[in-house]
């Protein structure tokens, strides 16, 4: 019998977009060159509205894992073929896109609506397919993760290194290579630097509001006009997602003043075309000094291979879901359904409808908005709503148990760095609005559509993700820290982060302040004690570490405490009575761990 399990969780998504990589993961056949005589199998999604649930047999999507990774050591062309057919695909997307895009699809008839819908649809589930073969390794169960940094572990531990187990996974599951959200970036500070050379254009950006400055440089510098709007109609439908919108013309003015205001364009600009070579460089170095293998250096470049193309498919799907969204508006007026009703349906229901066979309506979207499950039947997807939903998914996952006794956050680094900053919840396009620069964002997970928010973010924190996740490939891309596999969602079914509106958060590498909790995450919250997220067996041992460090080098803990300021009253009260050097440095260790004790007991 098939053990269910959550495979994966997903916001802003709906049941036809996300059905392009539903159905493409399950139309793998037995000949697939890739997972033959195998294929995925028992799987089934279950819909809250645009946020999801998916379920499978985690058994069997283990061992398609470990074949995956299995099947690259034996062949070192692997990783290299299958970007290959990937890169065919994606080609495959744009040249149909773009082919639809320029047609007046208000003077289509039904029938080649349909007709581009499907070629669309199919070239998405396609590409779906064998993007597939990068995710099983790494998705829910880290299986890829756990595998490379166990080899990095044990090189450090063999050959007495002296350094951190992420100061060489990150850069080693790096890709040189990169999306086009980095070629975005490039573009536009390239277009900042042009910028910047005209003093008055310049001064312009700067103190001119957003809503005047389309007009002003139109009248004023309509060349400059002319290539900004060129980065928009080329880049807008990156921040996409699934449902839209697109970004702004004026995001995009938003971005040029930003960078003109803070005057880091040319640093940043060098940083990004360097960053290949410079990545090619710590490879080779690092492969060195871990005396890696050549089955291991494999691996780490499959890795890499792997994350690049998810990578391609992301970008393509994105255009793809765009194109799609185009295609709905129009499809929309001829069938007295809207374009959000169409995304609970399927290809073959909204074929139906475009040619005249009334197969679903407003009652049966407004039940499968509510919630609905969907099955893959061969080549079909079949829809539960209702009590045949609730029944179904009780029979198959049983009852959630909810972890209320787990206080300890922890997770994968996927991306170091350091930040400071004020966490915002943010799962979907509507959330992004309240994000401001140097935000700290927290979410089930991320996704393209929250693109924008992301950019103006210090670093991101998700419930679920790997090394080839979204979060992970955006971290890399755009350098800020991320966290990854915090499984805060498990704690309470349906309200994911429940209770943290009023957190602060410093995500970084702790392992000057809080001694032994180096390698978490630790978060301060207003009206709670610092110790919120250590269970009992760690209050003791991050207390002594935090304790041990504080009497070594107090001033360095006051340094952070101070940033701390106002965050968290019962933290304050406690650190205000003993910021003193001159009191800490005469306490003896028995008497620093007694105050803990005593802080702990009062404050639990």
């Amino acid at each position: 019998m098939s053990k269910i399990e959550l495979l994966h969780q997903e916001v802003s998504v709906s049941p036809l977009t996300l059905g392009i990589n539903h159905r493409g993961f399950h139309q793998t056949k037995k000949n697939h060159k890739y997972l033959k005589p195998m294929h995925f199998k028992d799987s089934f999604v279950v819909f809250y509205g645009h946020r999801i649930d998916w379920y499978g047999d985690m058994d069997q999507f283990k061992v398609l894992a470990n074949k995956i990774i299995e099947d690259v050591k034996t062949d070192s062309n692997y990783g290299v073929k299958l970007l290959k057919d990937i890169d065919r695909l994606a080609k495959k997307i744009y040249e149909l896109g773009n082919e639809i895009l320029k047609k007046d699809l208000s003077k289509l008839s039904n029938k080649q609506l349909a007709t581009n819908l499907d070629k669309l649809y199919q070239l998405g589930k396609d590409i779906s397919d064998l993007g597939m073969i990068a995710v099983i390794p790494d998705l829910r169960h880290a299986i890829l993760t756990t595998l490379l940094k166990e080899i990095v572990k044990d090189k450090i531990n063999q050959y007495n290194i002296n350094k951190q187990i992420n100061y060489y996974f990150t850069p080693l599951i790096t890709p040189t290579h990169r999306g086009l959200v980095h070629k975005e970036k490039i573009t536009i500070l390239k277009l900042v630097k042009k910028i910047s050379l005209n003093r008055k254009l310049k001064q312009l950006f700067i103190k001119e509001r957003i809503s005047k400055l389309e007009n002003k440089l139109i009248n004023e510098y309509p060349l400059i006009f002319k290539e900004i709007n060129k980065i928009y109609d080329n880049y807008k439908w990156l921040s996409f997602g699934q449902l839209g919108p697109t970004k702004t013309f004026n995001e995009y003015l938003e971005d040029i003043k930003i960078y003109l205001e803070t005057n880091k364009y040319n640093q940043e600009y060098k940083s990004l075309i360097k960053e290949s070579n410079i990545l090619k460089k710590l490879h080779a170095k690092f492969n060195k000094e871990l005396h890696l293998n050549s089955e291991e250096k494999l691996l780490f470049k499959t890795a890499r291979n792997f994350s690049y193309n998810k990578t391609v498919r992301f970008d393509s799907l994105l255009f793809l879901f765009y194109v799609l969204d185009e295609l709905l508006k129009e499809i929309s007026k001829r069938v007295n359904l809207t374009v959000k009703d169409l995304r609970f349906a399927s290809t073959e229901e909204i074929i139906k409808l475009l040619n005249n066979k009334k197969v679903i309506n407003k009652l049966l979207i407004e039940k499968r908005r509510k919630l609905c499950i969907t099955l893959i039947k061969g080549k079909d997807i079949e829809f539960l709503v209702g009590d045949k939903a609730k029944k179904y998914l009780k029979d198959k996952v049983g009852d959630l148990k909810i972890q209320e006794d787990k206080t300890l956050i922890h997770g994968m680094s996927a991306f170091l760095g350091k930040a400071i900053g004020t966490v915002k919840i943010v799962n979907s396009s509507k959330d992004m609005s309240k994000v401001k620069h140097g935000d700290v964002i927290v979410s089930v997970q991320t996704n393209p559509d929250l693109l924008p928010a992301m950019k103006k973010a210090s670093a991101f924190v998700t419930d679920i993700g790997g090394i080839t996740s979204h979060a992970a490939i955006v971290a890399r891309e755009l350098k800020k820290p991320c966290k990854e596999k915090l499984q805060l969602s498990q704690r309470q079914r349906m309200s994911p982060f429940p209770n943290y509106m009023s957190m602060e958060c410093i995500c970084k590498e702790m392992k000057d302040v809080v001694g032994y909790a180096y390698k978490e995450i630790t978060l301060f919250f207003q009206n709670n004690n610092f110790w919120v997220f250590m269970d009992k067996q760690d209050h003791r041992r991050v207390g002594e570490g935090v304790l041990n460090r504080l009497k070594k080098e107090p001033d360095l803990f006051i340094k952070y405490a101070k940033l701390l300021k106002g965050y968290s009253k019962s933290f304050n009260k406690y650190i205000n009575t003993y910021n003193k050097k001159s009191i800490l440095s005469k306490l003896s260790d028995s008497k620093l761990a007694s105050l803990h004790e005593g802080y702990e007991k009062r404050y639990k």
